[in-house]
């Protein structure tokens, strides 16, 4: 417990950012949660009156860790100037490599929870909340997108992209848990491609060629 007790007095941030970095430390060393709001606070000199000012139970750390992650990330992001003037593409993209910059500084707690919350069948209890986060920016940016004509318009699916780009980050993070090259190179390779493979499949093009098509040859056989 020692070790946990230093932990606080290096904290920086916030009340809320120690406790969620007291709790990190907790978890990586014992190997299990906190056994109770009271014996956390009083092993890292907070009352319980801070505590919960800030969470209500130890189960809803985890879940705001992840959740403030994806937050501060996409926060910083709209912060740059630049930002703005990206494709849909590129700010998916540079999301990616953003994050996956926080991921590094947390890579031990980061996997440790992707292995509890992400095996077969997946446990998301953690990642509801970071869930919300990334989904919501994603109709943001998407719905940007299409206005400035650079995502096809189809009515229903597009409603579904946000879910389907969920689905492509939480392959993400399984593929970064097992990449073991130098400085997560491939990872980064992984990003590139299968974003710059979504982005072809829901951009005007192709797809909506085939589509056209298609229903061409539908109609065709129908009136024949």
């Amino acid at each position: 417990m020692e070790k946990v007790k230093k932990a606080k007095t290096k904290a920086t941030g916030s009340t809320r950012t120690q406790i969620q970095e007291a709790y990190i430390n907790f978890v990586l060393i014992e190997g299990k949660d906190p056994v109770s709001v009271y014996k956390f606070c009083v092993d890292n000199q907070w009352t319980e009156a801070e505590f919960y000012e800030h969470f209500s139970s130890i189960e809803t750390i985890a879940s705001s860790i992840w959740e403030d992650w994806l937050t501060t990330t996409i926060t910083q992001l709209k912060a740059d100037e630049q930002f703005s003037s990206f494709t849909v593409r590129e700010k998916l993209l540079t999301f990616y490599f953003a994050f996956g910059e926080k991921l590094k500084l947390h890579r031990s707690y980061a996997l440790l929870t992707i292995k509890q919350n992400m095996g077969t069948p997946p446990r998301m209890a953690t990642l509801n909340k970071a869930k919300k986060v990334f989904t919501n920016w994603l109709t943001e940016i998407i719905a940007d997108g299409i206005v400035r004509d650079e995502i096809a318009k189809r009515p229903i699916l597009d409603k579904r992209y946000p879910d389907l780009f969920w689905a492509h980050f939480l392959f993400f993070l399984q593929f970064w848990k097992k990449d073991d090259s130098k400085n997560f190179e491939r990872t980064d390779v992984f990003t590139e491609k299968s974003v710059n493979l979504a982005f072809d499949l829901i951009s005007k093009g192709a797809v909506d060629s085939a589509f056209d098509f298609a229903k061409f040859i539908f109609q065709q056989n129908k009136f024949s």
